[in-house]
């Protein structure tokens, strides 16, 4: 086998006074290629011998391929050429599936649908190349759940599917919808909607679509770590999956349960706020309005909001305001932060820990919706990139290395980060990043305060009590 280097250089990045325990170490490899899987944190490395799965640090976690391509949380891979050659490997290069395949479509972490293929012409087919006049039909789907095979569906039966945890909802190629369960056992539930429960108002049945059995009612036998959705709203009082009630919303105008264990209100004013699982209120209503996918707001702490038709911040654990200097309509949101066109061009950041950060930028880009990175790609006024954290700090130094905001690859977590420095020549980021909240930045926005306390002065006295700029 052939060998090739990989391995330069590993050090560590000393961060700023203002990180807490931030750490961040850098690996250079020169290689012919590398490509970061955002969702494994997993590397696709090019070799003499074929591709190669690494771990962030560069050990080879898998055989060489001829083909290797990333699929969501799982790697499509094939030795040769050829229909039907194609197998699967799990983020860590573990095998789902055999080199039996044309190719996968991945549902979720958990359920893969693996398409055979045969040959069709330009008049009937599902696939095509991108190059050349390869034309295919789908000869059958198999559906495999947690690396293992558990169904096979024909090409009428099958068109697109969509996971609730340990079920499957697949619409075949007429429209109509089935559920099955884990062992693809079709669900006895007959003209099934798309989602994942069907309530009947004239009987108040509500039926989990995927096993066919009465849900949120004395004698369910799902839990929460099989569906989805664990949590139902019945005339402002919350369920759960086997009927108990945990919680009266009755003093709320309205309740909204969604995935996760937040469950966002609105008060007699069409004001929004959210309570946990317990019924305690954790953002009052005071909103117009809060961000949809609450499940990454969960995660990362910090919840978009809208107040009085400005876009902000919230934090989950303590109610901090952060933001709100900008019209809904005039901010680009990220997950744990927003931008704002200046008059200029630059770009002004909201930061969900720290409000406004002191320093504009030419160029942006971080996590958004269904990511739970808080770290930020920017570029400065004189063309520099380098990542940011939460409180404006440096986690990767700006420099003239990079030309763009998206020379630097970041995973959905923010824990690697893939950096090409030159042609055949990498950098990679392992980043454990905790940011020192205290730290607040400090923005200079031109105004002065006088000798009496009197802040926010801009002219050459005070607007309050008359007193001379200081000197």
């Amino acid at each position: 086998m052939k060998r090739f280097l990989l391995l330069l250089a590993v050090f560590c990045l000393c961060c700023t006074a203002a990180m807490a325990e931030t750490t961040v170490s850098e690996r250079i490899a020169e290689v012919k290629s590398l490509e970061l899987n955002e969702k494994t944190n997993t590397l696709i490395l090019r070799t003499d011998d074929g591709y190669v799965i690494t771990d962030a640090e560069g050990n080879i976690l898998s055989d060489a391929y001829g083909y290797l391509r990333s699929r969501g949380t799982y790697f499509e891979v094939a030795k040769e050429e050829g229909l039907n050659t194609t197998g699967l490997l799990d983020g860590h290069a573990n095998q789902v599936a055999p080199f039996a395949y044309g190719t996968f479509e991945s549902i979720d972490s958990s359920w893969v649908a693996g398409i055979k293929l045969v040959e069709a012409t330009a008049e009937n087919y599902d696939y095509k190349l991108w190059l050349g006049d390869g034309y295919y039909l789908v000869d059958s789907v198999d559906i495999f759940y947690k690396g293992q095979l558990k169904g096979t569906l024909s090409r009428m039966e099958y068109s697109s599917a969509e996971a609730y945890g340990d079920y499957l909802r697949i619409r075949d190629r007429e429209s109509n919808i089935s559920f099955y369960n884990s062992d693809m056992v079709k669900s006895p539930v007959v003209n099934s909607s798309s989602s994942e429960y069907y309530e009947d108002y004239s009987s108040g049945t509500i039926t989990h679509q995927g096993s066919g059995q009465a849900a949120f009612t004395e004698g369910c036998t799902l839990s929460p770590e099989n569906v989805s959705k664990f949590l139902y709203e019945r005339k402002k009082t919350i369920l759960d999956l086997q009927g108990n009630v945990l919680m009266d919303l009755s003093a709320y105008d309205s309740v909204y349960v969604q995935a996760g264990s937040l469950i966002k209100v609105k008060n007699a004013d069409r004001l929004s706020g959210l309570v946990d699982i317990t019924g305690k209120e954790i953002i009052p209503c005071v909103y117009d309005d809060l961000d949809y996918d609450l499940t990454s707001a969960e995660a990362v702490g910090y919840l978009r909001v809208v107040k009085n038709g400005n876009d902000g911040f919230v934090t989950l654990a303590t109610g901090e305001e952060k933001g709100f200097d900008f019209a809904d309509n005039a901010t680009r949101n990220y997950t744990c932060y927003l931008t704002a066109d200046d008059l200029d061009g630059s770009k002004i950041v909201i930061s969900a820990a720290a409000g406004r950060l002191p320093v504009k930028y030419k160029d942006f880009n971080a996590a958004m919706s269904g990511k739970t990175s808080r770290l930020a790609v920017v570029q400065d006024a004189e063309g520099k990139v380098g990542v940011i954290g939460l409180m404006g700090e440096e986690v990767i130094p700006l420099s003239d290395t990079w030309k763009s905001v998206y020379d630097l690859n970041v995973s959905d977590d923010g824990s690697v980060i893939l950096a090409r420095l030159e042609y055949g020549k990498y950098a990679v980021y392992t980043v454990n990043y905790d940011p020192d909240l205290s730290a607040v930045p400090v923005i200079d926005d031109g105004t002065w305060t006088c000798e009496n306390g009197h802040a926010g002065n801009t002219g050459k006295f005070c607007s309050e009590c008359g007193a001379k700029k200081p000197e």
